[in-house]
């Protein structure tokens, strides 16, 4: 019975003779819907936004973000990786420090970790270009004067030559942040 329910409805449809508006292709265009003059409900492509471009500052700014914030979220995270007898990396990748890390340096290495971490979010939340350049270099002066410090007057303490390969990057990063000013 539903057999015969379903075939009489399906030949029903199948005779049925209503005319339908013929299927016509979209018209594109480079305006958008709301700027197309008498589109009449066709479809239009929308107008593709200019291309964004950062100026050298901003992307400078964005890897000094980068650069310092991973090395502030391991400080905070997990700061023996940076010593020779607790490092999770091989020696010479990420090992600054000879010997294991008391706990005390260990309170220290996270202190130095938040307050990188809140400097290089300062563009984040609203700090000047200026303002973060400027602690940028600064910081990056200090980090040559500590690193020359160990490298040439102390023995036994860092792992001079991968201290001594930062020495240059911290003064190309100093002179980044000079000219960005």
């Amino acid at each position: 019975m539903k057999l015969l329910l379903i075939a009489c409805t399906l030949a029903a449809c199948a005779s049925e003779t209503v005319s339908r508006p013929a299927v016509s292709r979209p018209r594109l265009s480079a305006l958008s819907s709301r700027e197309a003059p008498g589109n009449n409900g066709h479809l239009v492509a929308a107008k593709l936004a200019p291309p964004t471009t950062m100026t050298s500052q901003e992307k400078f700014s964005i890897f000094l973000q980068c650069f310092y914030g991973f090395f502030a979220v391991g400080l905070l995270a997990y700061p023996q990786m940076y010593f020779a007898d607790t490092a999770v990396m091989p020696m010479g990748l990420m090992t600054f420090w000879q010997g294991t890390a008391p706990i005390t340096t260990q309170w220290f290495a996270r202190s130095m970790g938040l307050q990188m971490l809140c400097l290089v979010l300062g563009p984040t939340f609203g700090a000047s270009a200026s303002s973060f350049f400027k602690q940028m270099m600064l910081g990056n002066l200090g980090s040559i004067a500590l690193f020359s410090w160990i490298i040439f007057f102390t023995e036994g303490v860092g792992v001079n030559a991968y201290m001594a390969a930062y020495l240059p990057v911290f003064a190309v990063l100093a002179v980044g942040c000079k000219c960005c000013l």
